[in-house]
């Protein structure tokens, strides 16, 4: 980027009625990637996917551009190629879907008047920064007219965490539409504090590296669901029957009964003894 400033173009320059729908030139498509990156958080479904993008991105599929743009898949493959040497994108791809980094974005973006850049302090920027960064978090949507709540935005961050993600700027393709998994378990019941300490379990018997992809926890977080909603187990203490009766013996003495005899003065050397016999019941 140059020193000399920054300008706003709107975005509907590109299908304005008073220029020919030809192709682009590279400036145009270097201009239109900038364009189509989101402003902040949000979600673009693509056929069956929804991808989480961050500020500065955005997702097409290299057919999608090269018809936008009105080149061949090639000469866009190699425009992205060289966007990427220079610096100035970074590129993931995942199931035919390429997630385009604007390196800068901000810098590209920052359109002020310059009273207003002057007159704001240190602390004002630092507080409108924050604010900015809340309200990105409180906005993520979805093209397919749903929100993701912020909770889900949180938890699918703390879950990338553990499984080796620290940002979400640094997020692979496959964490992309986590957070709306998330917002969908949530739906459902899922307890975040299960999906955090399950997914703790998981990454601790994985030894093949991180986990690239959240569809990697489906299952494991489904089971540990289940189990946090199955029954706890019955058990059951049978009830005793008594049984009542009595026993003769004869006095060989030195026994417990030879002395009761000799106390109640019996001397016929027989006795007998109640006895109680207690059974579970069948």
């Amino acid at each position: 980027m140059s020193e000399r400033g920054v300008f706003a173009i709107d975005r509907g320059v590109f299908d304005h009625e008073c220029f020919a729908p030809e192709p682009f030139t590279e400036r145009e498509a270097w201009m239109w990637l900038i364009a189509e990156a989101a402003w902040k958080p949000r979600g673009r479904r693509i056929g069956r996917v929804v991808v989480s993008l961050g500020r500065g991105q955005l997702a097409a599929s290299l057919r999608f551009m090269a018809e936008r743009w009105q080149w061949n898949k090639d000469k866009v493959d190699r425009f992205l190629e060289r966007l990427r040497v220079c610096d100035m994108i970074e590129t993931a791809a995942a199931t035919g879907i390429t997630v385009i980094t604007i390196r800068n974005y901000d810098t590209y973006q920052k359109v002020s008047l310059p009273y207003a850049t002057a007159a704001a302090t240190t602390n004002e920027t630092a507080t409108r920064q924050q604010r900015d960064k809340t309200e990105n978090i409180k906005n993520i949507e979805r093209d397919d007219g749903g929100d993701a709540r912020p909770n889900a935005f949180e938890i699918a961050t703390e879950l990338a965490k553990v499984c080796g993600h620290p940002s979400p700027d640094l997020w692979p393709p496959g964490w992309c539409g986590s957070p709306h998994w998330v917002q969908k378990c949530l739906n459902e019941g899922w307890l975040p504090e299960i999906m955090i300490a399950e997914t703790r379990a998981v990454v601790g018997r994985k030894r093949d590296g991180p986990i690239e992809n959240f569809i990697y926890l489906e299952k494991p977080l489904a089971r540990a669901h289940a189990r946090h909603l199955a029954p706890l187990p019955k058990v059951e203490v049978p009830q005793q029957e008594t049984i009542y009766g009595s026993y003769k013996t004869t006095r060989r003495g030195g026994s417990v009964l030879d002395a009761l005899d000799e106390i109640t003065g019996s001397g016929s050397g027989e006795s007998y003894s109640d006895a109680v016999l207690r059974l579970p019941k069948r």
